[in-house]
């Protein structure tokens, strides 16, 4: 039964003809495919081996030249720290206001961090702050991290938290009293 319904289905010349169509279009697709594959992997070797690629050389003047704009930028290894700098006495005792950095004696004293710890005491909840100073000995070069509480003494000056970024030194002098504000950062003026 099946034979009959094909050989029947053939017979028709609409089918034949759509047959035939598919059958030159199904060729002429393959053939075009592999032609153009071997051209074009013909033409990618020919081009990779084509292609040269000339050395750049630099005259002695444009290397000298260039060499001269990069010296501005390089480090030394081999050289030492640059000292630190230190206060005479009475630049310490002139040192008043907004600073990020005190000098006192033969110590620079720079502002780290102001932490609040929540404190349970029964059943009261109290803040306790604290300060981490960072304390370089100008002389040797040492360096540590403090950690201050709220009105302890540090050196002749006794600290005293304002904010979260910023603390209170005060000593009492021959000359008065001195206040210098120790902050973490400086704020740029409103415009």
């Amino acid at each position: 039964m099946r034979n009959i319904m094909v050989k029947h289905v053939l017979r028709q010349p609409v089918v034949v003809f759509s047959l035939l169509v598919t059958f030159l279009w199904v060729l002429t697709d393959a053939s075009n495919r592999l032609v153009h594959q071997s051209k074009q992997s013909t033409q990618s070797s020919n081009a990779q081996a084509s292609v040269v690629v000339p050395a750049m050389q630099l005259s002695s003047a444009e290397h000298q030249f260039i060499s001269q704009q990069f010296e501005r930028f390089k480090r030394d290894e081999d050289a030492e720290p640059e000292p630190q700098t230190q206060l005479t006495a009475e630049q310490q005792l002139a040192q008043q206001g907004l600073m990020q950095q005190v000098f006192v004696n033969n110590k620079k004293l720079i502002l780290k961090a102001v932490i609040t710890e929540q404190v349970n005491a029964s059943k009261k909840q109290a803040a306790k702050a604290y300060a981490l100073i960072n304390v370089t000995d100008q002389k040797t070069g040492e360096l540590k991290l403090i950690k201050a509480a709220n009105n302890q003494q540090i050196g002749s000056f006794t600290l005293t938290i304002s904010s979260s970024t910023q603390v209170e030194l005060v000593r009492n002098n021959p000359q008065g009293e001195q206040r210098i504000s120790l902050t973490m950062y400086r704020v740029a003026d409103k415009i």
